[in-house]
């Protein structure tokens, strides 16, 4: 089961267009880092950028202690996905939504920073789902 914590992310990948799974992680960090750079905060996460890579990081990725962990979020919100594929039934975030005003931001989000990097655009294809 989700926490709002965790809906709240799904929804705003879903908004952009980036698929929930471990595959995506990269562009899930990416994408959370340029929203929090336009005062939309996701996700507690501490999220940075990386200058000589040219890419946002969760420095507490690798942590297993009482930090809050994206990579850990974006595996359960896959499974979560995956479990109600298989039983055919709804996931957590049905029926929930963003709030417009933070929802519209979230839409132009790429437009929005242009000057910064962008992740490529991924088909939710790039997700392997349960069989």
């Amino acid at each position: 089961m989700l926490n709002h914590l965790q809906i709240g992310l799904k929804l705003a990948m879903d908004l952009i267009g980036i698929p929930v799974c471990v595959e995506n992680y990269r562009e899930i960090c990416d994408a959370v880092y340029h929203a929090e750079q336009m005062g939309i905060y996701i996700i507690p996460s501490r999220i940075e950028w990386d200058w000589q890579k040219m890419r946002a990081y969760s420095p507490r990725t690798q942590e297993r202690c009482f930090s809050h962990n994206l990579r850990d979020d974006v595996a359960e919100i896959q499974a979560e996905i995956n479990g109600s594929l298989r039983h055919g039934v709804k996931d957590d975030s049905f029926g929930c939504k963003i709030d417009e005003p933070v929802a519209e931001k979230l839409r132009n989000l790429y437009q929005k920073a242009p000057e910064v990097y962008v992740p490529p655009r991924i088909s939710p294809s790039s997700c392997p789902l349960a069989p």
